[in-house]
């Protein structure tokens, strides 16, 4: 039998060479879309030095992609390979398995934008499971499968936060490829915006969803906290204020419990219509003096493609023929939910101001 070799991109075992290279049949698939959609990345930690390995929570593709060009991978732009039976389908990354074709056409726009959080959710579940399990004695189940929850402390809960941020950035570049090409900068100032929103909007939906009970405020999509147990929550925490945070705490996420809930029952949204009410958080700038006018106008323009794509779901999907009401309680619960997240930004410049929580600066930057 013929010897198996390393990839010299990501280390996945591989039979043969793939466009010149000693590389797995997935790095070479990937470089090949890369370059036939002209997409340009950015490297995730900055650096340009991203290890690449298959198993990694958040790959970076501008590291992996500067890898193929630098071991001289080349390819001419013909028909795809044949694939080697030798080398089974088990190789390369979780993205090149599980993710359909970046060129899919078929897929309509809300489609493609289900089919990225789907995705995305995902590996944030497993990035949250492997962070978990190095401290797995310090965490209570709450809920069994397939909704599994845990309650946890804050150290761990930030660690979460970090995580949905680099998620929301995740499928923000796949999921629009305006974004993917977008500067550090631009693509900074956008998630940075939209952050706050996304996680009060994910937390009280899934709160909803899951417990239905207004003691529980998911902090992730694996993470919960519980009204009356947040001093296990912060049982880590020295300040001498504990109760002052605890107070805190409930008053704020109860005031937004109250402010959101009979909203999302009256919408009642189905999952597609999620996902638009989370692109239009990213894409809706409003007054944001941060954001240029071009940046604006790119977001018009994708907003006024999901909203087109939205029309054809209502009529052609869900059968409706009349959805104004629909549409505009759609777009009301996204007004909502930004007002909410200025609840939260309050009850994180309480906590400062007080300097009763948050003790490094990092953390009390994660929604600004």
């Amino acid at each position: 039998s013929m010897a198996s070799r390393s990839c010299l991109i990501c280390t996945s075992p591989t039979r043969n060479a793939h466009l010149g290279v000693d590389a797995c049949r997935a790095c070479a698939a990937f470089f090949k879309r890369t370059l036939a959609s002209g997409r340009n990345f950015t490297c995730r930690q900055g650096t340009g030095r991203c290890t690449i390995r298959k198993k990694e929570p958040f790959l970076c593709r501008k590291c992996r992609f500067d890898r193929c060009n630098e071991l001289g991978m080349k390819w001419d732009g013909k028909k795809e390979e044949e694939i080697d039976p030798m080398e089974g389908t088990s190789e390369g990354t979780k993205e090149d398995q599980e993710t359909p074709s970046d060129t899919a056409n078929e897929l309509s726009i809300l489609a493609k934008l289900l089919r990225e959080y789907k995705y995305s959710c995902e590996r944030r579940k497993e990035a949250e499971s492997s962070l978990r399990s190095s401290s797995s004695s310090e965490h209570i189940r709450v809920k069994d499968p397939p909704n599994e929850v845990f309650l946890s402390k804050s150290e761990f809960s930030f660690e979460c936060m970090r995580i949905n941020i680099e998620g929301y950035y995740s499928f923000t570049s796949r999921a629009f490829a305006r974004f993917a090409s977008m500067t550090p900068v631009e693509q900074c100032l956008i998630i940075g915006k939209c952050n706050p929103i996304i996680f009060i909007l994910e937390g009280n939906f899934l709160s909803k969803k899951i417990f239905n009970s207004d003691k529980y405020f998911m902090v992730s999509l694996t993470t919960s906290l519980h009204l009356d147990a947040l001093d296990f929550f912060l049982s880590n925490e020295q300040s001498d204020k504990k109760q002052d945070i605890i107070k805190a705490m409930q008053f704020y996420t109860k005031k937004q419990i109250e402010y959101t809930w009979k909203l999302i029952e009256r919408t009642n949204l189905t999952e597609t219509e999620f996902v638009v009410l989370i692109a239009t958080v990213i894409w809706q700038f409003g007054n944001a003096p941060s954001i240029c006018s071009s940046l604006c106008s790119t977001g018009e323009e994708i907003l006024r493609e999901i909203y087109s794509d939205l029309h054809r779901y209502y009529r052609e999907e869900l059968r409706l023929e009349e959805y104004s009401s629909r549409m505009g309680n759609l777009l009301s619960l996204g007004h909502a939910f930004l007002e909410a997240s200025h609840l939260m930004e309050e009850e994180f410049t309480v906590y400062s101001l007080m300097d009763l929580f948050l003790p490094d600066a990092i953390n009390r930057k994660l929604f600004a």
